[in-house]
């Protein structure tokens, strides 16, 4: 069964054109939403809240000027209401991270391959889990490949 996979992103960015390579490279369905164009919707926003492990912390881009004008202001992004939290990222979508991934269960928040990983099917990360182990041990991946053809 596939995963429904969505990247939520505010630029298009290296870090963006990346996930999607990865995307395409590894068969991996997900639908895409521009914030700035598409805002996010009450139950997006919580869902990435539910699945990220920091909650706002780690969805909010804190480098950005929005959320240094915000503390610059005395607002405690960290510990207002959700409703005040998601107020303000529907007027300024640039608050959130440039990118972030949600995924039944898991928030990422920019590109991050190991990560990313995480969202392909079991063979398939078996099949890496074993070329890696080839490559670990110095054989050629293709003879391991030949050989486990010949055996099974």
């Amino acid at each position: 069964m596939k995963k429904h996979v969505r990247l939520y992103y505010t630029r298009n960015n290296p870090q963006v054109r990346n996930t999607r390579k990865f995307f395409e490279e590894n068969s991996i369905v997900y639908t895409e939403q521009c914030l700035l164009e598409e805002h996010l919707s009450f139950d997006q926003f919580l869902e990435m809240l539910k699945n990220s492990l920091d909650g706002a912390t780690e969805i909010i881009s804190h480098r950005s000027h929005i959320a240094k004008k915000l503390i610059e202001e005395g607002i405690d992004i960290e510990n207002m209401k959700l409703s005040q939290l998601f107020e303000i990222v529907q007027q300024q979508p640039k608050l959130l991270a440039s990118l972030i991934i949600v995924c039944e269960g898991l928030t990422i928040v920019g590109y991050n391959e190991d990560e990313l990983r995480t969202l392909l099917p079991r063979n398939q990360k078996e099949q890496l889990f074993h070329e890696s182990l080839v490559l670990a041990k110095g054989l050629d991946v293709q003879n391991y490949n030949h050989a486990a053809e010949m055996a099974g």
